[in-house]
């Protein structure tokens, strides 16, 4: 009830006055099906609700003077349940127990009732996996809004260009600003929008469908009517089975009437201060910012019967006039980021022609961000030889949650001067690999050389990352040097080069190109091996192989036999026979 009355007797039921007049045209037996499609609100003596009802009727025309008792009985019967232990006091159709919700306005401030003539259908969104749901239910709800009397003033044309120009990709909601402009743009009393839940017929011919809807006031973005249907063909099965529904195009269709059905001819607005205009979402540029940074902020201020005469932005308690842009409905200010991490809220405020004051809160936020990216770079290796088609991968690693705006790396020689560079945006790349090229495409030389990668998220926060790289195509150096005392053979190793890193090595000992034995390791060669011989045997033809890879994959190796290698240790000495050194002094 949006009213009351008072009797006699003090606060009584009040009933609707629509209701009202249909009881008296009952009593005359003039009512028609079309007054009783209505909703009757009543109220307990203590002003709550106490019960709505709602008949329904099919086409305009007078009841039988015999009948109009039996409808006048129902109704009567209807508000009596609905009451219950609320005393019902005598109707007095004389007194104005309530006022009408279409027939007269109500006192200020109160809810205004509004028909609802002009409604906008939006595309429903598609939950079932039949592509053919969102045109079928379509076209049955026009069919049933058409039968009910309501206009579908706006196309299809013209409802997905305005879709279209504003950037709307979801309909199964809309916000108030969307719904107030297409009340002024596309002529509409409210906008319907819902989703196609279930629409699937299974193996065994069962069938099913269920819509969800709702309808939005064009005039200040509220729900006035929703529903969720969904049945089964088995629903409508009678005793024995009969009756079923095997058809799904059939059962959509019912599910759209009976939803359509519910629907009101009228609803009441119960905000008396609603704006003259909208405001719609706050732009920010940037979106993130650090603190102290300039934002500018844009809002569109949409005129619903009205535009504003000014316009501000609060922010943080600081308030900022926003400037007209001239010939639109743009208004902007640019404003200092506040102090501190997170989202703070932007709310605007405008005023009327008579300075009248309207909120709009939190429609925007800024996004203050002071922490730089975190990172982590895994290299595959930090020497490698290009000459041997060798590389490095980088990998950078985000260890927090951010927005990368953009990332550059650069390869710099031991002068500091940039030799190879590459740059890119949003997100990381997954890997880097440099062949130990330069921006010139040339293999660079041999040398130490060092990597900075520089990351910048979208509010300018920045982190860099260095490390040393090698360039190495020349193979390692080795010394190798053996010496035969004891019946042994010892082998000796020597890296005059500090820098020289092996990764692994192999020592053979071979007799006419028979292995006698191996030795091999992984990392740095152990300075000395011993490998035993027996007195006397023949080492004419024993020879010495010593194998290596560095750590940038140059290989080593050094073959001689044993002999030979002895006799320049021993210059002044002579061979005896084919295996015996002799001193000859």
């Amino acid at each position: 009830m949006f009213g009351k009355a008072e009797n006699g007797k003090g606060r009584g039921s009040a009933l609707n006055m629509h209701s009202e007049r249909i009881l008296r045209t009952l009593l005359r037996g003039q009512a028609s099906e079309s007054d009783i499609d209505t909703s009757l609100y009543v109220e307990d003596s203590r002003g709550k609700a106490a019960g709505s009802f709602k008949t329904a009727g099919k086409r305009p025309r007078t009841l039988p003077s015999g009948r109009t008792p039996m409808y006048f009985g129902a109704m009567a019967l209807a508000i009596s349940a609905a009451l219950l232990s609320t005393p019902l006091p005598p109707l007095d159709f004389g007194l104005q127990t309530a006022y009408a919700a279409v027939e007269q306005p109500p006192p200020e401030g109160q809810a205004k009732p509004l028909l609802l003539k002009r409604v906008v259908i939006l595309p429903f969104e598609n939950f079932s996996e039949n592509t053919r749901a969102i045109s079928f239910v379509k076209k049955a709800m026009k069919e049933e809004l058409r039968k009910k009397g309501l206009i579908l003033i706006a196309g299809d044309d013209m409802v997905d260009d305005f879709l279209a120009k504003r950037r709307m990709r979801f309909t199964n909601s809309v916000t108030r600003f969307a719904a107030r402009e297409m009340g002024m743009v596309l002529d509409a009393d409210a906008v319907m929008v819902g989703s196609v839940d279930i629409f699937s017929e299974g193996a065994n011919g069962d069938v099913r469908a269920g819509i969800t809807a709702r309808l939005v006031s064009t005039i200040d973005g509220s729900i006035i009517w929703a529903d969720n249907i969904a049945y089964t063909g088995r629903d409508f099965a009678g005793v024995l089975g009969l009756g079923a529904v095997e058809s799904l195009d059939k059962l959509a269709s019912l599910v759209v009437k009976d939803a359509v059905k519910s629907i009101p001819d009228r609803f009441f607005i119960r905000d008396s201060s609603l704006s003259p205009f909208e405001a719609a979402d706050v732009v920010t540029t940037p979106v993130r910012v650090r603190s102290g940074e300039n934002v500018r902020l844009s809002v569109r201020m949409l005129p619903i019967v009205d535009e504003p005469r000014n316009v501000k932005a609060l922010v943080s308690g600081k308030e900022i006039p926003m400037e007209n842009i001239a010939g639109t409905d743009y208004y902007e200010c640019s404003v200092e980021a506040p102090v501190g991490e997170g989202a703070f809220n932007v709310d605007v405020v405008a005023f009327d022609k008579e300075l009248k004051k309207y909120s709009f809160k939190s429609i925007g936020e800024i996004y203050v961000d002071n922490t730089p990216p975190k990172l982590a770079m895994k290299l595959s290796r930090t020497v490698f030889s290009p000459k041997r088609k060798g590389f490095v991968v980088l990998t950078p690693i985000l260890k927090n949650i951010k927005e990368i705006d953009e990332w550059q790396i650069e390869i710099l020689n031991n002068e500091g001067a940039v030799v190879r560079s590459d740059r890119g945006f949003g997100k990381l790349p997954k890997e880097l690999v440099w062949k130990g090229e330069a921006n010139s495409q040339r293999l660079l030389e041999d040398g130490e050389y060092t990597y900075r990668f520089i990351v910048k998220d979208v509010a300018g926060n920045q982190t860099v990352m260095t490390d040393k790289l090698k360039i190495k195509s020349a193979a390692p150096d080795i010394q190798v040097d053996v010496e035969l005392s004891d019946n042994k053979l010892h082998f000796f190793f020597g890296i005059p080069s500090k820098d020289e890193t092996i990764d692994s090595w192999k020592l053979s000992i071979l007799d006419n190109g028979k292995v006698l034995d191996v030795f091999h390791g992984e990392g740095a060669l152990p300075p000395q091996i011993e490998y035993p011989i027996e007195t006397g045997y023949d080492l004419s033809k024993v020879t010495v192989l010593v194998t290596a890879t560095d750590n940038a994959g140059n290989p080593f190796e050094f073959k001689k036999s044993i002999p030979s290698i002895l006799l320049k240790k021993t210059p002044f000495a002579r061979l005896n026979d084919k295996s015996r050194i002799v001193e000859d002094f």
